[in-house]
């Protein structure tokens, strides 16, 4: 098996094509890359993207290209959010195509079908239409003896194209063929962070529940290699846990559009319901809500509640499935994970749903309250993918996961490197030389501890600015600490405090400027 980097392909361009000045260079290189593939004799390859990287839109330009040679195009999905996805691109493209679903009368006068996965694989016995290509959306689910698997069997002499932004199964087994999948080469875009540096993402900025407040998932039993979600969710639906997250959300991205990812339907139902308590104006967005409530304009409850939430009329949609793979809301910039999972794939699908760019949209904010990206990673790690399935000693399809690091002031959580918390600018305790002899650790772990209860025991003693000031000179902390701690001090009296940023100071009283501050590199802490 082959793995095509896409970015050290040499861009061929296509003038004859009036669509190829709609990709953008990265997509071009992408499609190059797949070209590739194809021409050393390759017949499955797998198109990786991350997830807001524009897959369905490249993989529309092969297929408008795919038609204008007289082949036959079939594109398989398993939600009919991710069909209309794909259906709306095409008619962008000017492609014509069917729909193959379940209540829907088939039109194979078009030499493209979109088609429900679960639809065709009933009906492909009768069928006289026969694709020459095969694009299967989210393939992390084409594997053996799946319905995907059945399909790819049925047609052996098509030429075969995945896409997916995560090309790892939850059992541990591969995608490519020999290891339980169907693929034979990696065509690899992009990495996440190298479209948050061009803006094609945005950035984010994480946050965890610190100390005893953690979820502890010790002991929830497993179902197919994932938590059982009966109880996960009585681990984790309880009001402690989602007024915390609660209290996050006010505190770190209040009212800003969010999205809650639950354990199932009940959990769901309670955590929406916390929220509106709160003063909140929430609602659930499940698949039992599909077909229902149609107003005016024919739109279901799901489109309904959707369009709420870009219209700013709702602050957060709870959901358990719907808002993962293929959902593409750019109005979203919160991510709220309350479901535990063991599956690397589904936390950077989700969290994923936040870091759309859209106008205003700074920076998202993903709330971490059960752990996975402790489990998983940053959703910009740099993961080395591969079709033979899990590694032995590393997380994920191979993935190479980084290790984290969390403020324990404000539970911001990031790569380690800098010497203070870039959220807060709270200093991080320096690890001293560590001593040989027994009894000497023992002292030295004695005057570390009586060394940080003297620096609170200052910092709670400090009454005003400048004498905050004098504690951070004391230290040899960053010059701006004294102005944050102050700030927070002041807000805390007030009972205003939200999220340690400026535009939470508007009412405070005002403070000198504060000294320019020193900025590090996260990945190497060294300044810059």
């Amino acid at each position: 098996m082959s793995h095509f980097y896409a970015m050290t392909i040499p861009v061929e361009t296509d003038d004859e094509s009036p669509n190829w000045a709609h990709l953008r260079g990265y997509q071009q290189s992408t499609v190059n890359g797949v070209r590739a593939a194809f021409r050393q004799k390759f017949k499955a390859p797998l198109l990786v993207l991350p997830a807001g990287g524009g897959k369905t839109f490249t993989s529309c330009y092969m297929i408008d290209q795919a038609v204008a040679k007289k082949r036959n195009v079939l594109i398989l999905v398993h939600r009919s959010e991710l069909a209309d996805q794909f259906s709306a691109a095409l008619t962008t493209y000017g492609v014509k195509h069917g729909l193959i679903a379940a209540g829907v009368r088939p039109d194979f006068a078009h030499r493209v079908q979109v088609a429900s996965v679960q639809t065709y694989a009933k009906r492909m016995h009768t069928m006289i239409w026969q694709p020459h290509l095969i694009i299967s959306d989210e393939a992390h689910h084409v594997t053996e003896g799946s319905q995907w698997g059945r399909v790819i069997e049925h047609h052996p002499g098509s030429l075969k194209m995945g896409l997916t932004a995560t090309p790892i199964r939850l059992d541990g087994k591969g995608l490519g063929i020999g290891h339980g999948g169907y693929f034979d080469a990696i065509v690899e875009g992009p990495s996440p962070a190298d479209l948050m540096e061009w803006g094609n993402l945005c950035d984010y900025r994480m946050f965890a529940p610190t100390g005893g407040k953690k979820v502890d998932m010790t002991g929830v039993g497993k179902v197919g290699g994932d938590y059982n979600k009966k109880e996960a969710s009585e681990r984790i639906n309880k009001p402690t846990i989602t007024g915390n997250a609660i209290e996050h959300y006010r505190e770190h991205a209040h009212q800003r559009p969010a999205v809650v990812f639950c354990m199932n339907r009940r959990h769901a139902e309670d955590v929406c319901a916390r929220f509106c308590d709160a003063g909140y104006k929430f609602a659930v967005l499940d698949g039992t809500l599909r077909g229902k409530g149609k107003d005016a304009d024919g739109r279901d409850l799901v489109a309904q509640r959707v369009a709420a939430l870009s219209s700013g009329d709702l602050h957060g949609l709870v959901t358990v499935d719907l808002v993962s793979e293929g959902f593409d809301l750019p109005a979203i910039e919160v991510a709220i994970s309350l479901r535990a999972t063991q599956s690397e794939a589904l936390w950077i699908q989700q969290i994923a749903r936040a870091l759309r760019p859209a106008k205003g949209k700074e920076y998202a904010v993903i709330l971490d309250h059960v752990g996975n990206s402790e489990r998983h990673g940053l959703p910009d790690d740099e993961r080395e993918w591969s079709l033979e399935g899990k590694k032995k000693g590393k997380k994920g399809g191979g993935a190479t996961v980084s290790p984290i690091k969390q403020c324990e002031a404000c539970g911001h959580v990031h790569r380690p490197g800098p010497p203070q918390c870039p959220e807060c600018l709270e200093p991080y305790e320096t690890k001293q030389r560590e001593v040989e002899e027994t009894e000497g650790k023992l002292q030295e772990v004695e005057r570390k501890r009586s060394e940080k209860r003297q620096k609170e025991a200052d910092i709670k003693a400090a009454k005003s600015l400048p004498e905050l000031q004098f504690v951070a000179q004391k230290y040899g902390y960053d010059p701006k600490w004294a102005h944050v701690k102050w700030k927070q001090k002041l807000a805390a009296d007030q009972g205003k405090y939200r999220s340690g940023r400026p535009s939470s100071w508007q009412r405070m009283p005002a403070l000198p400027p504060a000294p320019p501050v020193e900025v590090y590199d996260q990945d190497i802490g060294a300044k810059r």
